[in-house]
């Protein structure tokens, strides 16, 4: 079932991500409650904060609002779960009779997470373009479901092409920006999706809507990927485009209800929808927004803080060959090469002396 366009009911991932706050029992509880309000899964995130970002990177600005930490790098030091947690919380997964996942954001976590056997593995928006990453998960030979927040509709199309020896991709549109404006959600993206890439679609909600979801079931995602908090005032970055638990299950049963409709193939018109999610046309129209793939102006603006870079691991010496081992992708606070690049890089000789945990530029090869 995992996924292929094999799916008849909507597949809903409750995403604890960090809402557990670095505390085990925290994360517990989100998982017992992703349990009981109806979700298929419950999704938190897995890193070595050293692997995946510079010590001093400055906080996006929601990131700001919702934390006291000073800098990102402390920030995701402090929700660091340690592996062995990971391994407890799947224990307690199958005991509840709930899937466990989790995103991996380095490749030492993806291979920590492969150990667990995990049915598939998801990606966030910030590594689609995270070639070395993205390779090593196809490698496992298990479906991928890949996030598309602050990507076009031609970047897709080239990781998809990239990994399309992994013949079983999905991919979740997504806005990246948190609490996502409805605005800003162009859910007609998911049919245009549906269209270029021939693959099962879904669709991951940060909005602070229990209708949204729903709605792109409606335009044909078969998957929901939604936040999940035990309380919206918390301290981190997260809990604000989150729902509570009731909430979640108020937007679980508007899923059902819209996909029995498409399944008895009744005729269901906007109207219809916009009757049973409890929102106007006006509404509607504006969560639908454009056809067009592509980032929003709120996404552009925290590109620079989330998307990562090639950065190297050592100090590279002048006519040195960049290999595996000196370079790797971080979070700098700064666009610099896109790890798009990084296997055309690999076996080149650096042109200049380049000193360690320096962001790679194009003049350096």
């Amino acid at each position: 079932m995992y996924f292929k366009n094999e799916i008849k009911n909507c597949f809903i991932i409750a995403e604890a991500g960090v809402n557990h706050n670095g505390d085990l029992d925290m994360a517990k509880k989100l998982c017992r409650s992703a349990k009981e309000i109806g979700a298929d899964a419950i999704k938190f995130q897995t890193w070595i904060t050293e692997d995946i970002i510079f010590s001093g990177v400055e906080q996006a600005e929601y990131q700001k609002t919702e934390s006291a930490h000073s800098d990102q790098f402390e920030m995701l030091k402090q929700l660091e779960l340690s592996f062995d947690d990971f391994r407890i919380l799947q224990n307690y997964c199958n005991e509840l009779g709930i899937l466990f996942l989790s995103t991996p954001n380095d490749i030492k976590s993806a291979r920590f997470l492969h150990s667990l056997n995990l049915p598939f593995f998801k990606t966030g928006s910030d590594d689609l373009d995270n070639y070395p990453l993205l390779k090593e998960i196809a490698q496992y030979d298990k479906p991928m479901l890949i996030s598309t927040g602050m990507s076009t509709m031609n970047e897709i199309q080239e990781t998809a092409n990239f990994l399309k020896f992994n013949n079983n991709l999905s991919f979740l549109h997504c806005t990246s920006s948190y609490p996502t404006k409805i605005s800003n959600c162009n859910l007609n993206a998911i049919i245009s999706m549906k269209e270029k890439l021939d693959t099962t679609i879904g669709y991951s909600d940060h909005t602070e809507t229990t209708w949204m979801s729903p709605l792109a079931v409606y335009l044909g995602a078969q998957i929901i990927e939604k936040h999940l908090t035990l309380d919206n005032y918390l301290p981190g970055p997260d809990h604000k485009s989150s729902l509570l638990p009731e909430q979640f299950e108020k937007m679980v049963l508007l899923i059902n209800s819209i996909t029995e409709l498409k399944q008895k193939q009744e005729k269901i018109d906007n109207s219809k929808i916009c009757k049973l999610l409890e929102i106007n046309l006006d509404m509607m129209n504006s969560a639908l927004g454009s056809f067009e793939k592509k980032p929003t102006k709120e996404e552009f603006s925290i590109m620079p803080f989330v998307k990562k870079s090639i950065v190297t691991t050592s100090d590279v010496m002048k006519n040195e060959s960049f290999s595996r081992t000196n370079l790797s992708v971080k979070r700098t606070g700064g666009l610099g090469l896109s790890p798009r690049n990084f296997f055309d890089i690999i076996n080149r000789p650096a042109k200049i002396n380049i000193k360690k945990n320096e962001v790679l530029l194009l003049e350096a090869f």
